[in-house]
């Protein structure tokens, strides 16, 4: 038995990054997917999405269940990132392989695992729990897109359609550099932050276009030939 449910996608290239559109039941989409909430924790956020709010739950569920159900837009999601925010293991990998037609990829989400992070959609999907029908729903996925632009996606979608304070989705997905000590950042925030800072002045102004956890790996790898020899 296979240990991957497989979905057939398209490659959709964008100036933010490309991602991969494709169809995943809703039952299927519950079981590999998961939705970090944000708490207040000692004055600090932590988590990266706003509680679910049950009143719109069971909205949605009476919507999903009459005969006008549609939900059109996708489910935005990020690939390979764990509960804890941090890269998955290499078995743990969401992989993308070439079909033999164009542009036509073969997704592979290993089953009983959670590497998908939900970056927008977490009540339309939930609201299934409290529905009778189940369907199909459109996705795109984000692969390896690391999260402090995971936070920039959802508040680009959100703040501009008025719905979240673009500060307080920043700091749901821990991207706010100014509230934090930058000895508590993770590596991945300080990557974020050296790529915005080389991309401000020339000579790399608006040059550096790094967006995926494995560039940032990149860039920790560099920043670390260049100051081991000062430590």
């Amino acid at each position: 038995m296979s240990g991957y449910h497989e979905f057939l996608a398209m490659k959709v290239s964008q100036p933010f990054a490309d991602y991969y559109a494709c169809v995943i039941p809703s039952v299927t989409l519950k079981e590999i997917s998961f939705s970090l909430k944000a708490e207040n924790v000692n004055g600090t956020i932590q988590g990266v999405q706003r509680l679910l709010n049950n009143k719109r739950l069971h909205e949605i569920s009476k919507f999903i269940d009459g005969e006008s159900a549609a939900f059109p837009n996708s489910i935005i999601l990020g690939a390979n990132f764990l509960k804890s925010g941090r890269y998955a293991g290499e078995n743990e990998r969401c992989l993308v392989e070439p079909t033999t037609t164009e542009n036509l990829y073969t997704i592979k989400v290993p089953k009983h695992s959670e590497v998908l992070s939900i970056i927008d959609g977490q009540h339309r999907l939930y609201a299934f729990e409290y529905a009778e029908t189940q369907m199909d729903l459109l996705c795109a996925i984000y692969i390896d897109l690391a999260m402090p632009y995971q936070a920039f996606l959802f508040s680009t979608i959100n703040y501009n359609q008025g719905k979240v304070d673009k500060s307080l989705a920043y700091q749901l997905f821990g991207y706010e550099l100014d509230n934090e000590e930058p000895i508590n950042w993770p590596p991945e925030t300080l990557a974020v932050y050296l790529v915005r800072l080389f991309n401000s002045e020339k000579p790399l102004l608006n040059r550096i276009k790094y967006r995926t956890a494995d560039e940032h790996k990149k860039i920790m790898q560099l920043l670390g030939v260049f100051l081991l020899p000062l430590l």
